[in-house]
């Protein structure tokens, strides 16, 4: 059978992912990798502001999501200037 991933190896794969596409554009001197790296790092920003929001920790979970949603601010900011 196949067995669904945790929350936790989701976490390790996009902060994996982050870094990968950090490493890449900073090499290729791509804005376009660097907003898709943006992006892996807002999307695990969400995924632990969902875990605290399980937890019942609201203080943290509104945290994470000012820090994704300001992420998603930036990302506009370099694909629009």
């Amino acid at each position: 059978m196949k067995k669904k991933a945790s929350n936790d190896e989701i976490t390790v794969a996009c902060f994996s992912l982050t870094l990968v596409f950090i490493i890449l554009a900073w090499q290729n001197q791509s804005t376009l990798l660097g907003v898709i790296a943006l992006a892996s790092l807002s999307i695990n920003l969400f995924i632990e502001a969902w875990k605290e929001w399980k937890k019942g920790h609201t203080f943290f979970f509104s945290q994470f999501i000012l820090r994704g949603i300001g992420i998603i601010g930036i990302m506009a900011l370099l694909l629009f200037l």
